[in-house]
């Protein structure tokens, strides 16, 4: 709960500096909920950011780079 505070207080903070805006999203499981997202971001009306893509076989190497706290936005894990 201390790191969404985090990021959304300083996320505010950061999009009124940048003219960019952060957003927290929740989703429940399932196709029917990230169906309305899935078309946002294929409208660009969201954008994703990804800081970098690690091998499925390397999730060490991805999480040392979010721990060390290197990660600007997202890690991507992705299949072989």
């Amino acid at each position: 709960m201390g790191t969404l505070l985090r990021v959304l207080t300083v996320g505010t903070l950061a999009g009124d500096l940048s003219s960019r805006s952060l957003v927290a999203l929740g989703v429940n499981k399932g196709p029917a909920y990230f169906e309305p997202f899935t078309r946002l971001c294929l409208s660009g009306e969201v954008r994703t950011s990804i800081d970098s893509t690690y091998p499925l076989a390397e999730p060490g190497a991805a999480l040392t780079r979010v721990g060390e706290g290197r990660a600007l936005v997202k890690i991507v894990v992705v299949p072989a």
